[in-house]
Formats: structure tokens, C-alpha cells, sequence
């Protein structure tokens, strides 16, 4: 039997990147006055990136997705949903950036579609959200 990512599982994916994308520009947008005009860039080209990747993941939706990256990507949605939550609370610039940039990186690795790099992107993610 094949593994075939569901509709909705790709439309899930999809929506997380795009929340991603809406919660960034909203953070650029709350503390444009104190982002450097580099760091304004990099947040708008990380958001338009993750948009590209909702983009990615809706056109995936009959792909051939083994259980190991159906795991991995389950456990994405549920991280990334419980970091979104606080991210427009953060007031460590520093630890913005690095953290837009891991979910950017864990979106591109995701299209990969391997578990083992999916798993590392993700960790990546939680230890700098934690640091």
C-alpha cells in the first residue's frame, strides 16, 4: 500500500506555513522602529520563503510520504504550533531571527521528505526556541 499524503494532512502543512509566514511579518511589523533595516529584510525574505513552501506542500498533496516523514511531520506541525503561540511575545530580537531561520530551514528540509534530516531541522529548532 502506498503512503500518500491526504489532502488535508498537505492542506495542514500548508496552513502552518503560511500562519509562519503571517506571524513573522506581524512581529516585523510590531517592532519595525527597533529592527534594523537588514533584519526587516531578512524577516520579509524568511516570510515570503515559507509562503513558497505552503505553496510546496499544497502541490505534494498526492505524493508518496513514508510513515517515518508522516511521523516527522506530525510532530512538526505540533512544535511549530506551540512555538507560534509565544513567538509574538518574544522580545530577544536575536532569538527571533534565529528562530525564523530554523523554521525556514525545517521547511525547506521538510520538502526533502527525509525523516532523519526533518527530525535534526526540528531539534535545531526546539534548542534554539529553548536557549
Amino acid at each position: 500500500m502506498q503512503n500518500v499524503l491526504s489532502t488535508l494532512q498537505a492542506s495542514n502543512l500548508s496552513d502552518v506555513y503560511a500562519d509562519w509566514a503571517a506571524t513573522i511579518l506581524n512581529y516585523r511589523r510590531e517592532n519595525f522602529q527597533i529592527l534594523s533595516e537588514g533584519t526587516r529584510k531578512n524577516l520579509f525574505d524568511s516570510a515570503m520563503t515559507l509562503l513558497d513552501n505552503a505553496d510546496e506542500w499544497t502541490a505534494e498533496t498526492a505524493a508518496d510520504i513514508p510513515d517515518e516523514v508522516r511521523n516527522a511531520l506530525d510532530k512538526t506541525v505540533e512544535v511549530t504550533g506551540e512555538i507560534k503561540k509565544t513567538f509574538r511575545t518574544l522580545t530577544n530580537i536575536e532569538k527571533g531571527i534565529a528562530v525564523v531561520s530554523c523554521v525556514v530551514t525545517l521547511g525547506q528540509t521538510i520538502i526533502t521528505k527525509n525523516p532523519l534530516d526533518i527530525n535534526n531541522a526540528l531539534n535545531n529548532l526546539l534548542d534554539k526556541w529553548n536557549s
